[in-house]
């Protein structure tokens, strides 16, 4: 499995001696390519089939393209605030139950006005 890491500029200075070829880095975070390979290794027979199909420069590529987006899905759950009342608990009446699925069942005026409107007061 491969992770994505948090560069702390005072201790991380390690990261300074990598080759530039070695990591995918997007702001304050990078992931190692060595052990993005070998989480695509594990992935099972089917994903080898393609895997092997593709040239080393294509295999780069998608090495990138997962860093990527994992750097990104990491950053974006460590954003995620639970929402809290002035109390500090957890903010139940803030925001209505809704399912995904009965959001798409509404009417755009039931949305509107069961929905928005109750968030905006």
């Amino acid at each position: 499995m491969f992770k994505v890491r948090h560069i702390d500029h005072e201790a991380d200075t390690a990261f300074d001696d990598l080759p530039i070829n070695d990591y995918v880095r997007r702001d304050n975070s990078f992931v190692l390519l060595a052990t993005l390979h070998e989480y695509v290794d594990d992935l099972g027979m089917r994903a080898q089939v393609y895997w092997l199909a593709i040239d080393a420069n294509e295999k780069i590529i998608v090495l990138q393209t997962i860093a990527q987006f994992a750097i990104g899905l990491s950053d974006g759950i460590a954003k995620v605030e639970a929402e809290r009342d002035p109390a500090n608990n957890a903010a139940v009446d803030l925001a209505p139950l809704v399912m995904p699925m009965d959001l798409v069942k509404m009417r755009s005026s039931t949305f509107i006005s069961e929905v928005i409107e109750p968030c905006k007061a």
